[in-house]
């Protein structure tokens, strides 16, 4: 670790906040793609009817990148100071949720369909990861001492175990998303309304 005395989270927050503020504009993207008609004479509704799953994945997107920046800022709600372990960690988040769009537009693209396994699966993934990567910086920020002093456990006593309890469920969910790729979406959609709150 850097031996340089721990900074302030401002900076920290702040691009966070403009990585999630991208990557939630770059959902739109393959929703305005969707919405174009490519075939002459189609008409609009039989044109957005096909192209339904495009038009779902862009809410189904949004709420996730919203409930990962909801547990981005209840952690960061107590992180006083950060030092060079804490950026990194933050760092492979936020690498996470820049990458958002592209399995979010692959499940929108193959789901559903015979090859909508691999797309769900890879959707999965970087849910798994998200969680325990929450998990890995609220353990670090309690182990490097970089927490508020008025952080009380009593007060949260979730927090230490929620992302991890989220990571198992969702590891269980990826390994679903060979097989049964539905109920793998639903067991996600639990995880999601674990830590949405």
């Amino acid at each position: 670790m850097s031996s340089k005395p721990a900074q302030p989270p401002h900076r920290v927050e702040f691009l966070s906040d403009g990585v999630f503020a991208i990557a939630l504009t770059l959902l739109t993207i393959e929703v305005v793609a969707a919405t174009k008609i490519t075939e002459p004479g189609q008409a609009l509704v039989e044109h957005l009817w096909h192209e339904w799953p495009a038009i779902i994945a862009y809410p189904v997107g949004f709420i996730t990148l919203m409930v990962i920046w909801v547990n981005h800022h209840r952690i960061f709600q107590f992180v006083e100071r950060v030092d060079t372990g804490l950026l990194w960690i933050n760092g492979a988040v936020l690498l996470l949720v820049a990458g958002t769009p592209i399995p979010t537009a692959l499940l929108a693209a193959h789901v559903p369909g015979p090859e909508q396994a691999l797309p769900v699966v890879l959707y999965l993934s970087t849910f798994v990861l998200l969680p325990a990567l929450f998990w890995v910086m609220w353990r670090y920020a309690e182990w490097r001492g970089l927490l508020s002093p008025a952080h009380d456990e009593v007060g949260y006593p979730g927090m230490r175990w929620i992302y991890l309890w989220v990571s198992m469920l969702d590891v269980v969910a990826l390994i679903l998303g060979y097989f049964a790729t539905w109920v793998s979406l639903l067991l996600l959609f639990v995880s999601f309304a674990a830590i949405a709150f």
